[in-house]
């Protein structure tokens, strides 16, 4: 039911792509409005009101409850073009519309699409957010009519890529062997949710366009069975997540505040399940490289990396109140997590099925710093100061251009004694000391992992204890006694990970915030397995994540990652730690709600200065769409822009 109800959304959305259109040639249609009327359920009959569509027509009736109900309109006040193809340019303009307008993601440029042309951004971003892809060479082709097979496929994606497994015993098209490829499984899903029925002879004939009369007979037979007298578009799908619905809170920062880009990749693993999940050759490098620099430059708002890079740098600048980006010879110190490397020992083979940062990911980090950002390995520094890195992720990303990147583990962290953290909430514990690789750093990169833990889950904000020492050289988190704050399940106390991110020489240097969600653990202490890393939510639908996330905003960029892993049953099946437990959210509402703290905490830079902002958290409308308030028009919240497949 829920996937038909999203169906429904993504058909009304498509339908009023019709409303002011002209046929092809002629001017370029009007672009409809962003808010959906409400439904009435279909009338038995009634006049259309226009010329061309005759009262015995096979689609007048639907044509009339269509115009009757705001879903579609005429090409002109007597016609209404029944014949008349929709265009690729009208349904990604409509998606985009319905998506609340968000910013064109880079990359994704065609040269067919004129640069201030009303339907540019939209293309854009449906590109982009991998609803409508190019023809090669850069090709869009907007003034094209969609085919029947492409409006499958573009429908599915929308409806959030549902599982095809489940399509029960749809029948096939009779001219099944003239779908193409790509297209097989998402008509035998058109077909199966009730969207196409065939032309005669059961023939979906799937290159032939979608006309308006075909669109709005699909339209009338949906909401024939599934229409309520109230039912409106913008409400279709309900909340859906365990963690209590919020207005956002606190403002987004960032070059464009609030955004966190996902790139999501498929072909990015190859894993059997046989061996370590860690080992080289089940990631394709150069793929992983794209990723990391395509989402550089749509996290930035530009066309390229470099100017990506560029952008990052002098908005963190600017919000510091310097001028400029990135200069040479300045240090950029980068915390990776290895927290399932040389646990309880000094292994320093990396040999566990443990998690912990993902060498090729970490390399493609490097390779585009040095290559792209113009930084000198020698200005980099990788580290983690409560665990040792693996010899073998050393060698891999200090060889060639890197050479010269330095890493700093447990055994080589120097304690900067000018530099205790100083906690906004008094209790027992050692005294904490930052590296001098962080102190002496100009820039931070905060390179975490997407999995669960047993404390809920580990993100972002728990990565940085690993950037501190005290004295116990295997757990400085526990000499610190900081445990004690993730363990309560309560909502509106204290904690350590809001200090953390407020720190001015953590989080306040940190120009970049990165989620490695390439294969997902459910836990920091489960070892990997094909089984326990696949997820069943769309996209993924039990595959590997094959993922990064990236943002500027560590508040929005943990409340996504928090989002994904309480509504992914891999995870929690696997965590009762997490499960069901809202809780674990804790630090968020802290930390969006920094200024005013739930808690009462009045929270630090560690350097007596009272921290007022350090972003935005909501949660997504539901697991189906996973759009956040910034993604349906709003001028406050998260952007959750995905790229790639």
């Amino acid at each position: 039911m829920r996937r038909l109800i999203s169906l429904c959304t993504a058909l009304c959305m498509l339908l009023l792509c019709a409303c002011g259109g002209t046929a092809l040639g002629s001017s370029a249609p009007t672009e409809p409005s962003n808010s959906i009327a409400p439904l009435t359920k279909p009338s038995s009959g009634g006049d259309s009101g226009f010329s061309d569509v005759p009262a015995g027509a096979w689609y007048a009736e639907a044509v009339a409850w269509c115009r009757e109900n705001g879903v579609m309109s005429g090409t002109s006040s007597t016609q209404f073009s029944p014949d008349e193809p929709l265009s690729r340019a009208m349904i990604a303009t409509i998606l985009w519309k319905r998506s609340g307008g968000p910013s064109a993601a880079a990359g994704t440029a065609f040269a067919d699409v004129p640069a201030g042309s009303w339907y540019e951004t939209a293309v854009r971003w449906a590109a982009s957010q991998g609803l409508m892809a190019g023809y090669g060479q850069h090709q869009f082709g907007p003034e094209d009519p969609v085919s029947r097979e492409q409006l499958t496929a573009v429908l599915w994606k929308f409806a959030g890529s549902p599982d095809i497994g489940d399509t029960g015993d749809a029948q096939d098209f009779a001219d099944a062997g003239a779908i193409s490829p790509w297209a097989r499984d998402t008509a035998r899903w058109a077909r199966s949710e009730g969207l196409l029925t065939g032309k005669d002879g059961n023939r979906l004939d799937p290159q032939s366009h979608a006309t308006r009369a075909e669109a709005a007979v699909m339209m009338f037979h949906y909401f024939h069975r599934e229409a309520a007298p109230d039912s409106t578009a913008a409400s279709l799908l309900p909340y859906d997540n365990v963690y209590p619905q919020h207005e956002p809170y606190g403002t987004g920062i960032g070059a464009m505040p609030g955004r966190v880009v996902w790139s999501y990749e498929p072909d990015s693993v190859d894993w059997d399940g046989d061996g370590y999940w860690w080992e080289l050759d089940h990631f394709n490098e150069p793929l992983i490289c794209q990723m990391v620099n395509d989402s550089i430059a749509t996290l930035a708002g530009g066309d390229t990396v470099q100017a990506g890079w560029n952008t990052l740098f002098t908005a963190h600048n600017a919000a510091k109140g310097r001028a400029g980006g990135y200069q040479p010879g300045q240090k950029i110190a980068i915390k990776a997590n290895i927290n399932g490397s040389a646990v309880y020992d000094d292994d320093t083979s990396g040999e566990t099925a443990m998690s912990y940062t993902n060498p090729v990911l970490l390399k493609a980090l490097l390779l585009s710093l040095v290559q792209e950002a113009g930084v000198s390995p020698a200005d980099i520094t990788v580290y983690d100061v409560s665990r040792l890195f693996p010899d073998y992720m050393v060698a891999l990303c200090t060889e060639g251009v890197l050479q010269g990147v330095r890493f700093v583990d447990r055994d080589t962290g120097v304690a900067d004694e000018s530099a205790p953290i100083l906690w906004s909430h008094e209790f027992s514990g050692r005294v904490n000391y930052l590296p001098t690789c962080v102190t002496e750093a100009t820039y931070l990169i905060n390179l975490a992992n997407l999995k669960g833990h047993s404390y809920g889950i580990t993100l972002c904000g728990k990565n940085h204890f690993g950037s501190f020492l005290n004295g116990n050289a295997m757990r400085p988190p526990e000499g610190a006694k900081l445990h004690q704050w993730l363990t309560r399940n309560e909502m509106g106390i204290y904690s350590p990970l809001v200090d953390l991110m407020a720190n001015a020489d953590l989080g306040g240097k940190t120009v970049l915030y990165m989620l490695d969600a390439l294969i997902c653990a459910p836990s920091e202490g489960a070892s990997i397995t094909a089984a326990n890393a696949k997820w069943e939510q769309a996209p993924f639908h039990k595959d590997y994540t094959s993922s990064i996330f990236v943002s500027q905003d560590p508040v929005a960029i943990d409340s996504v990652g928090a989002d994904f892993l309480m509504n992914e049953p891999a995870v929690t099946s696997r965590n009762g730690a997490l499960r069901d437990d809202p809780t674990v959210e804790n630090y968020l509402h802290e930390a969006g709600l920094v200024s005013h703290a739930p808690s009462g905490t009045v929270y630090t830079d560690s350097q007596g200065h009272t921290v007022s902002n350090l972003g935005v958290h909501e949660h997504w409308n539901n697991a189906a769409e996973k759009l956040y308030s910034r993604n349906l028009g709003r001028d406050e919240g998260i952007e959750l822009i995905r790229i790639g497949q």
